[in-house]
């Protein structure tokens, strides 16, 4: 029975330990002044992977994944009855683009629709 005591107390400690090299590592960084922005850009590979899930969030709380009737968790890719719909979104979402090439970034009214688009979008997100 003391076997088992001794092995419940061993695994506390790797915990405790776990976390106390977890805070140490958290104070080291924060000490160096590198925060968490600046800690994931030496890893450009976990920065776009950041960068492509909060796109993901974002194309979600815009309501368009809702409207061309995709549902989170859906395979994309290899789902054909999912394949469609986000083909869809990608030709609208490449029309958009078009539109914006055509209508030159340094024209007036592109300049005042972004900024237009960028006031909807930052109260979006605030809700």
């Amino acid at each position: 029975m003391s076997l088992l005591k001794n092995l419940q107390q061993l695994r506390r400690y790797e915990g405790q330990l776990r976390r106390m090299e977890s805070a140490r590592s958290k104070q080291v960084r924060f000490e160096k002044g590198i925060t968490g922005s600046h800690y994931q850009a030496s890893n450009p590979r976990s920065s776009r992977t950041r960068t492509l899930i909060q796109l993901g969030g974002i194309l979600d709380k815009s309501g368009l994944v809702t409207a061309f009737d995709i549902a989170l968790g859906d395979d994309l890719q290899r789902d054909e009855h999912t394949f469609d719909p986000a083909a869809a979104l990608l030709g609208a979402l490449l029309e958009l683009n078009k539109q914006l090439q055509e209508d030159g970034q340094n024209d007036k009214g592109h300049v005042n629709q972004m900024k237009l688009w960028r006031l909807k979008g930052k109260k979006a997100l605030m809700e």
